[in-house]
């Protein structure tokens, strides 16, 4: 079925599918063109027919960006850049909600599908260009680390500074077209193949990890459940199990023991700092002169960059989304925050409009909003 072109469709076709694009090499990305065009295209649409869904996750959304706009302007001198992602990820979300509210439930998923096609064949070309343009090699050798080779085809991506960022992206891709194949009868097989082939080319550990270890969940989902506290109590007693093991793996792994120097880091910072930056942050980008190096994990970058208040926000936003879903967007959500345990961006537009799909999608099955 063919979409209507209506001013909300070119709206969000101009904000969704593209709002992964993120391409370092060029002085400006093509994101920003194309998502301000859509914005500039929603706020015509909303002095027209002005009106905005009233809803918590709305007023949430707005209070946190208010938030980052005045604490981080008043007691920091944040990171330009990364200031201008992070509060760009929250109007990606409140734009593309508001207008999804207004689309029919064919036309989102139709434009939902876009943010996988469009994505694709860029993905494509970030994994060519990378591992036939590799970096020397020659500073591993030097140090006799010839087991750390592999990162350089890792760190020349076109898109993002890594290809953990690329990594992360996709994850959310795969998770998202799972998400989403329910509501028809396509099976995406092409799609899902790639995105899978992608992630492993990332190189990326966690991205890797968290990709096969949320789709055996979602396979045994069913048993899962059925067997729920007997996963619990095996989930417990290996967690436990593991848990020295893991320690005694950073002594032989330089990354993985990054990840618990950066959390000793965080800890003297936040025991020692005063109580503006505490509740307050340090601004956004400015973990790496705090903690001697990028917090990487998701959780450590907004307690040290926003402060005690603004995790506290982020983390009531994303319960409402689980809420409101009925932790539906848990499928994508869940695989995002346990790659984020090791490595994450507050540059995420792709991901806060996924959200807004979510949203207006369970919201109309579950009666809540009338499908338009």
């Amino acid at each position: 079925m063919r979409n209507k072109i209506t001013i909300n469709y070119l709206a969000l076709f101009f904000i969704i599918p593209f709002s992964g694009f993120y391409i370092t090499v060029l002085p400006l990305s093509p994101i920003y063109f194309f998502v301000l065009f859509g914005i500039l295209l929603s706020i015509f649409i909303l002095l027209i027919k002005s009106s905005i869904k009233n809803s918590l996750e709305i007023y949430l959304s707005f209070l946190i960006l208010l938030y980052f706009s005045i604490s981080q302007q008043i007691f920091f001198i944040p990171n330009i850049s990364t200031y201008v992602n992070f509060n760009f990820s929250i109007v990606v979300f409140i734009v593309s909600y508001v207008i999804l509210y207004k689309t029919n439930s064919n036309t989102i998923i139709n434009i939902s599908e876009k943010l996988i096609y469009f994505s694709l064949p860029l993905l494509m070309f970030e994994a060519y260009y990378r591992y036939t343009h590799p970096i020397s090699g020659d500073i591993y050798i030097e140090k006799g680390r010839e087991d750390l080779l592999f990162y350089i085809y890792k760190m020349n991506s076109v898109m993002y500074q890594d290809s953990n960022f690329v990594g992360i992206f996709i994850l959310c891709l795969f998770f998202f077209l799972l998400y989403i194949k329910q509501f028809g009868e396509k099976k995406y097989y092409i799609s899902f193949s790639l995105l899978i082939i992608l992630t492993f080319a990332t190189l990326s550990r966690a991205s890797i990890i968290s990709l096969v270890f949320f789709s055996i969940l979602y396979l045994a989902r069913k048993k899962i459940y059925k067997y729920r506290y007997l996963v619990t109590i095996i989930t417990v007693i290996s967690i436990t199990l593991l848990f020295p093991i893991l320690i005694e793996y950073k002594n032989f792994d330089e990354s993985f023991a990054t990840r618990f120097h950066i959390f000793d880091n965080m800890m003297l910072y936040l025991s020692n700092t005063d109580l503006i930056s505490l509740f307050f942050g340090a601004g956004f980008g400015n973990s790496v002169d705090v903690l001697n190096r990028g917090a990487h994990n998701f959780f450590m970058t907004y307690l040290v960059e926003s402060g005690i208040i603004g995790t506290a926000l982020i983390i009531i936003f994303w319960s409402r989304i689980l809420y409101i879903t009925k932790f539906k967007a848990g499928i994508i959500m869940f695989p995002f925050l346990l790659n984020g345990l090791a490595f994450a961006s507050g540059a995420i537009p792709y991901l806060y409009a996924i959200f807004a799909i979510t949203i207006v999608l369970e919201s109309r099955r579950i009666g809540k909003c009338k499908i338009n």
